[in-house]
């Protein structure tokens, strides 16, 4: 076999190990949660709902608003789209909604988080 240098196994078929070997660390449930979310997000009603979410969000932010409520646009999006969203998905929408529109966090009003959400 040849020689192969650091980052060769990313590219060989049957999933070889990184040279430092498996992660040592369990994911959280934090993480589970955050992967369900983003699995959502690339489903076709995930999309819908995610681009819905951002039209509404910036429609109410130039009317002048002093607030847009997640809970009030995830309930519009169930009730005129009929697309489920799970309510635990709601903060990941607003820190995804402000990253995207960095204006909205001013209006968006977010809890503070514990400290285990807070490293994301």
């Amino acid at each position: 076999m040849k020689n192969l240098d650091l980052f060769t196994y990313r590219d060989l078929p049957g999933g070889l190990e990184a040279p430092s070997g498996p992660a040592t660390t369990i994911p959280t449930r934090e993480d589970g949660k955050r992967m369900k979310y983003l699995d959502w997000r690339l489903t076709e009603g995930g999309a819908k709902a995610w681009a819905q979410i951002v039209r509404w969000a910036r429609e109410e932010y130039y009317d002048g608003v002093k607030r847009v409520s997640i809970n009030r646009l995830v309930e519009r999006v169930r009730l005129d789209r009929l697309i489920k969203i799970n309510n635990s998905w709601r903060s990941y929408l607003s820190d995804d909604l402000v990253a995207l529109h960095p204006e909205l966090d001013a209006v968006i009003e977010r809890r503070k988080r514990t400290k285990e959400q807070r490293t994301r």
